[in-house]
């Protein structure tokens, strides 16, 4: 069973939200996540973040598309999470 989300890029920043449809979360699922999304663009950002299934956005630390781990940005505004991971 695969996550679902959506993904897009904004401000040089991946951004990935859980679309909580039943499967597997994101958090849960992320290298998968990971690589799906670099298949998909032939690349991965430097700096990505997801919005969870509560609706808070963290971040996610990588190495070209291995996960590290998980960073608090602990945002529920896109707005407001961007300019945190962007400063």
């Amino acid at each position: 069973m695969n996550s679902d989300y959506i993904y897009f890029i904004k401000r040089k920043v991946l951004i990935i939200e859980d679309s909580d449809l039943g499967n597997l979360s994101v958090t849960n699922d992320i290298q998968n996540v990971l690589q799906a999304i670099k298949t998909d663009l032939d690349f991965l950002p430097e700096t990505i973040i997801y919005r969870d299934s509560e609706g808070n956005f963290d971040g996610v630390e990588h190495e070209k598309g291995k996960f590290l781990k998980f960073y608090s940005v602990n945002e529920s505004e896109l707005e407001k999470a961007l300019e945190k991971v962007s400063q």
